[in-house]
């Protein structure tokens, strides 16, 4: 795969470094987007600011597939709201300029909550400001590109290895410091977990074998919070004061179905929860 030629945007963060590595371990020539570099990662950058239609201008039109990693939580909020809206828009026609496909990622929030089993034809109903401008350029995408040319595929909860920010982050610096924990919910909340490794091997897989469409790639794992502060008192054998607030969880997915990306690109999710929290503790 030597003449597959990758853009990753956003690739300088927690997730498009891992799709840069394995995608180098399958001979891609690859580059990354982003406002700075990684560390000693210089030859394949390309300094972008997703939000500047002058940037994409200077880019080259011959990449085979462009990966979107751009618009995800962020703080101030506001630059989600720009990602998602205008930042998408200089995506969308950067890709109508090129013969490049387009792979959106995306997150399981667009679909709110539901006791029913959620498949890719489940209506989306966010209940987050995030779910619903990932919610945006999901229907940006969907109004202003060929279905040919674009997939998306739609992330539960990433964790792993060196992770700056995130629930598992916040959990594990609390565990080591020995701190109280502080929820802003009522420890219901469930969510879905994947490994970073696993969502950038699906993501590396999809650019090989491009297929246009949606998919959903929740973990294997779900966990309430109430649920996670127990695990990690069993593998810690200690006791953790934790702080809830009686406010009702959101998002709350409990039957997920991913049988569509599992049976196109032929690759389940490897690693669990428990055995990578085991590992850090």
């Amino acid at each position: 795969m030597k003449d597959k030629k990758v853009l990753i945007i956003g690739g300088a963060g927690f997730l498009g470094k891992r799709i840069l590595h394995f995608l180098e371990e399958e001979g891609c020539n690859c580059y990354y987007a982003d406002l700075q570099p990684i560390f000693g990662l210089n030859d394949t950058y390309i300094s972008l600011n997703a939000l500047s239609n002058t940037n994409f201008s200077k880019l080259d039109t011959d990449f085979d597939v462009v990966v979107n990693l751009t618009g995800q939580v962020s703080n101030p909020s506001n630059l989600c709201l720009q990602l998602n809206t205008e930042g998408i828009n200089n995506i969308i026609n950067f890709v109508n300029l090129s013969n490049a496909k387009l792979i959106q990622v995306s997150t399981l929030s667009v679909y709110g909550s539901s006791l029913q089993e959620v498949d890719e034809n489940s209506p989306l109903n966010p209940e987050t400001t995030y779910g619903s401008l990932k919610s945006i350029s999901e229907y940006l995408l969907k109004n202003k590109l060929s279905e040919k040319k674009y997939a998306v595929i739609r992330l539960s909860n990433l964790y792993g290895d060196m992770q700056p920010k995130g629930i598992m982050s916040y959990l594990l610096r609390s565990v080591k410091n020995n701190d109280d924990i502080f929820f802003n919910n009522d420890g219901s909340l469930k969510r879905h977990y994947l490994n970073v490794d696993d969502a950038a091997i699906m993501i590396v897989k999809m650019c090989l074998q491009f297929n246009c469409g949606t998919y959903n790639y929740p973990g294997s794992d779900l966990y309430s919070i109430k649920e996670l502060i127990s695990l990690l008192e069993e593998i810690s054998s200690k006791k953790f004061i934790v702080n809830y607030q009686n406010v009702k969880s959101w998002e709350n997915l409990e039957k997920l179905n991913s049988s569509k990306i599992i049976d196109t690109f032929k690759y389940v999710p490897q690693k669990l929860l428990k055995t990578w929290l085991t590992k850090q503790l």
